[in-house]
């Protein structure tokens, strides 16, 4: 029997269904335009972070929290390591710092309000996500990179803790995107102090992402792998890592300029394509002292 209960429930469910439509559609517009933004001007990533953090205090499907968040934390990486100064530390700690922690002691060491990403833990939403475990292992990695070296030491045991957590998830996730970020955090040299700089392991992840279905897709993967043997040239000078390096560099670049000429960038990742693009090239100069003739 319809009773006017059930009528008006289908109603509201109906209007909230359209409305969550209206506001992805909304989102969705705004971070398409995020590469727009500069250092000097985020405006366009701040609109789209609202809201996207508005969709996610209204969700109620799991769905929509994990697809609000896993967008809020693209724009976290988006901001915090491609538009913002890398020098300014202040700005990087507030962009990752609202995605891992939001309220972090500095005294004991401890987060006492975990960022956005926490909305799609286990204990949120019952279940075990890739894009948790990657998310909040880069965000909390990006964060600590640019501490002072106190609260550096201090967090390494947990960052080498989230990143072999990850490790352990769905290796096709965003073309080896697990790989990707332990090579990053293991081949960087700035972990040094902390005990697990490991050049050699992040070879090895360099190889694995490239590995996965889709790695030779993504530019951050060949943007990651000229980093690392850049980084093992300099550990062992004159063993050959300069011209791995060097190669992985042209062969990116070949795929980018044909992409280029064709119009066939990755429509959801165009900014992040062009970014990495530039960096490789910045690379392949440091490296042959030459630009790129692309």
């Amino acid at each position: 029997m319809t009773t006017l209960k059930s009528v008006l429930f289908v109603f509201i469910s109906q209007l909230s269904g359209n409305a969550l439509s209206a506001d992805w559609e909304s989102a969705d517009s705004l971070f398409d335009k995020r590469g727009e933004a500069t250092s000097s001007n985020t405006q366009i990533l701040d609109e789209a972070r609202s809201a996207y953090k508005l969709i996610l205090k209204d969700a109620s499907a799991n769905a929509d929290k994990v697809r609000a968040v896993v967008q809020l934390s693209r724009l976290a990486e988006y901001e915090g390591f491609m538009v913002a100064k890398q020098d300014n530390n202040s700005a990087i700690t507030e962009v990752y710092g609202d995605c891992w922690c939001r309220s972090y002691s500095m005294f004991s060491g401890s987060c006492s309000r975990g960022g956005f990403i926490e909305e799609i833990s286990p204990e949120k939403i019952g279940q075990e996500l890739t894009a948790y475990r990657y998310y909040k292992g880069l965000c909390t990695a990006r964060w600590t990179s640019v501490q002072p070296i106190t609260t550096m030491i201090r967090m390494g045991g947990k960052v080498n803790k989230l990143i072999k957590k990850a490790l352990t998830m769905d290796e096709e996730f965003k073309g080896g995107a697990i790989y990707r970020l332990a090579a990053g955090v293991y081949g960087d040299p700035i972990v040094k102090p902390l005990g697990y700089y490991d050049i050699v392991k992040s070879t090895e992840y360099v190889n694995n992402a490239f590995a996965t279905s889709a790695g030779y897709d993504y530019f951050d993967n060949y943007y990651g792998a000229v980093v690392i043997m850049r980084n093992r040239h300099n550990d062992e000078p004159n063993s050959g890592w300069k011209d791995q390096a060097i190669a992985y560099a042209e062969e990116a670049l070949i795929i980018a300029d044909d992409l280029i000429a064709g119009n066939a960038e990755p429509a959801d990742e165009k900014p992040e394509f062009y970014f990495y693009v530039g960096k490789i090239k910045e690379l392949y100069k440091e490296l042959t002292g030459s630009d790129w003739p692309g």
